[in-house]
């Protein structure tokens, strides 16, 4: 249904200049979509929805049976959201919740299988990388002097 947002066979030379995340976390989904100009990138939207995926995740094992059904509508708006604007790229990013349930991947499967884009599961270690690499990219950046 929505495959065309997600390049069968992606290019890492090219560069999309409409690009969209969602973030599927424990507590929220957050649509970002940004436009690419030059070198940087603008978000032209930011929306969220509270949904507490990982509500009783403890006690249950199981993600949030109503956080689930209220993630899945919402995920299919935002996927058509994004089509609307014009993503080239989406990625849709899932953590501890879907990652530690064991209802996780079947939910992630579910995900794909309504909306037509791949879910990644993001593991600790690749929160950690994406974390330490969103802190980077805010640091100022030092420009070379005429010696150097």
């Amino acid at each position: 249904m929505f495959a065309d947002l997600m390049p069968a066979d992606p290019d890492p030379t090219a560069i999309a200049d409409r690009i969209a995340v969602v973030d599927l976390g424990s507590n929220s989904l957050r649509l970002v979509v940004f436009e690419r100009l030059g070198g940087a990138l603008f978000p032209l939207l930011n929306e969220k929805v509270m949904c507490a995926l990982g509500r009783g995740i403890v006690s249950t094992g199981r993600l949030n049976p109503e956080g689930v059904a209220l993630a899945l509508v919402n995920l299919r708006r935002f996927v058509a959201l994004a089509r609307a604007l014009g993503v080239e790229h989406l990625a849709v990013l899932a953590t501890a919740a879907v990652r530690d349930a064991i209802d996780g991947p079947s939910f992630a499967a579910e995900v794909e299988r309504q909306c037509g884009v791949p879910v990644k599961i993001i593991d600790r270690a690749g929160l950690n990388d994406i974390a330490s690499e969103s802190e980077m990219s805010r640091l100022p950046r030092r420009r070379a002097g005429p010696a150097e």
